[in-house]
């Protein structure tokens, strides 16, 4: 029997707004709003953009619809409510700043009192009327249960918004979200946001039409710091959806495995972080990087047990010239004899104990970068050999990609759900990523928008992998809207 006193229930409002009518969606709101708290919800999550709806073609078609934090028109009846049933809401509404009328897409707090406790500014904010948010605002506030953060929809597409929010002290991560499931359905995407920063995630979806968006199967979701599934709902009309939070003996939500994570964490090797790279069209010269090219990217992964050389050997098939990744083995002189004499025109790279091993055209290189990154360059790529300890990590990714890495490359005791899911969307950080493991390996490609990568997967007893040109991935941008002292300072406990 499930103690209420030990979890925090939270209510997702999976509103059904019409756009541009807010007094409607207001009143449709509360009505949620009250059927959660009678429920016993003590965290109300709406969407983004929940009165006005998202759809607005310039600065003169929202403004009408746009709230004040002083003298709003609905701010001050949600407030209302929560200082009624005493709850904590989180609400997604078009914002007009004074002086000079400044629009945001914006996200108010609201405590149990009724107070605002203030508001998050979306980063990645709608370039045909919003201004993007500051760097550096406040948007993380102490509750009963913890520190709770708010970033709005499309923010949590960079893993370094969200990852600066853990770095700030925030155990939840609230998300209110517009994203309809046609193209990118962000589960993933959000999974993988709480399970590489170890935060509890609630994102809150709505439903509904309007022009240019349709969010009738729009995903509402939570996920705990495992990155596994609390919640993953959806409806064509309005809906409140429930999810319980695990307190400890304390009330609060456990943070545990988030300072696991931040701990290890290598600040010292990140300086590229900063690095202004967007003004550059193509890194290739600016980083002396290899000439770009197409690149075969295979690995061999045998049957369980069975000795990747003779399993080479055995194969019947050709397999293209490039790189060749073969697994962790405790490879003999006489295997390294014999993948030499196979290698013919590859590089092929392995591990043995979790030693590197340059074997094939890679013999005789040495992977060597900057700040104590392990990058070599070989034919149309540079590579970046990483620990998983470190590909697990945003910063250490985005540093790589900054220091011109086309490639990751990182070996594993397992191709686990959790390998999978970096190896398919590490790339957004913009470098191709690999997985290899004894039982099967991943790969994934850069992004293109909001759309995946072309990916690859390998199980064992075969020999698979994709090509791709180089080009693709020297021309990169970065999300550079971040207070970046933050990530070379200790975490906030």
């Amino acid at each position: 029997m499930t103690n209420h006193n030990l979890t925090l229930k939270v209510a997702l409002l999976h509103l059904a707004v019409v756009p541009a009518r807010p007094e409607e969606n207001l009143a449709n709101l509360l009505e949620l709003a009250h059927q959660a708290a009678s429920h016993g919800a003590r965290l109300l999550v709406a969407p983004e953009m929940a009165l006005s709806g998202y759809c607005f073609e310039d600065r003169a078609s929202i403004l009408p619809h746009a709230e004040t934090l002083e003298g709003g028109r609905w701010l001050p009846e949600i407030a209302q409510l929560a200082a009624d049933r005493k709850v904590y809401v989180a609400v997604g509404l078009a914002e007009r700043v004074e002086p000079g009328q400044v629009l945001y897409n914006a996200a108010f707090f609201i405590n149990d009192q009724g107070q605002i406790l203030g508001r998050a500014h979306k980063l990645n904010s709608e370039s045909r009327w919003a201004c993007p948010g500051e760097q550096s605002q406040a948007n993380i506030w102490s509750t009963p249960w913890g520190r709770v953060a708010i970033h709005i929809c499309a923010d949590s597409w960079n893993s370094l918004i969200i990852r600066q929010a853990a770095l700030k002290g925030a155990d939840l991560l609230i998300l209110p979200a517009n994203w309809p499931a046609a193209g990118l359905d962000p589960y993933d995407l959000w999974r993988f946001r709480a399970l590489e920063n170890g935060l509890w995630f609630v994102a809150c979806n709505r439903t509904g039409r309007e022009p240019n968006l349709d969010c009738l199967s729009a995903t509402s979701c939570a996920f705990d710091p495992f990155g596994q599934e609390l919640l993953r709902e959806k409806s064509p009309e309005s809906a409140v959806f429930y999810v319980d939070l695990p307190l400890n003996e304390r009330g609060l939500l456990d943070n545990e495995r988030k300072k696991q994570i931040l701990a290890s964490r290598t600040p010292q090797l990140h300086h590229r972080l900063y690095g202004n790279f967007n003004p550059i069209k193509d890194l290739t010269g600016f980083l002396k990087l290899p000439k770009p090219g197409l690149l075969s990217l295979q690995a061999l992964i045998p049957p369980p047990g069975q000795n990747p050389a003779l399993f080479w050997e055995q194969w019947s098939q050709p397999i293209p010239e490039g790189w060749l990744l073969l697994p962790n083995w405790p490879y003999s002189p006489e295997d390294i004899n014999k993948i030499n004499q196979l290698a013919a025109g590859r590089a092929v790279l392995a591990q043995t104990n979790g030693e590197w091993l340059f074997l094939g055209d890679l013999k005789g290189e040495r992977a060597t970068g900057p700040e104590g990154q392990y990058l070599i360059d070989h034919g149309p790529a540079r590579v970046w050999l990483a620990e998983p300890s470190q590909i697990a990590q945003p910063e250490a990714a985005i540093a790589a990609a900054k220091s011109g890495a086309d490639l990751a490359i990182s070996y594993w005791e397992s191709l686990t759900p959790q390998a999978r899911l970096l190896a398919s969307l590490r790339p957004i950080d913009q470098l191709a990523t690999a997985i290899v493991a004894p039982d099967g390996a991943a790969m994934g490609l850069l992004w293109a928008g909001h759309q995946a990568g072309r990916g690859a997967s390998v199980a064992s007893g075969q020999v698979g992998g994709l090509e791709f040109d180089t080009r693709e991935t020297r021309e990169k941008r970065f999300q550079d809207r971040l207070d970046f002292a933050v990530f070379f300072q200790n975490p906030v406990a």
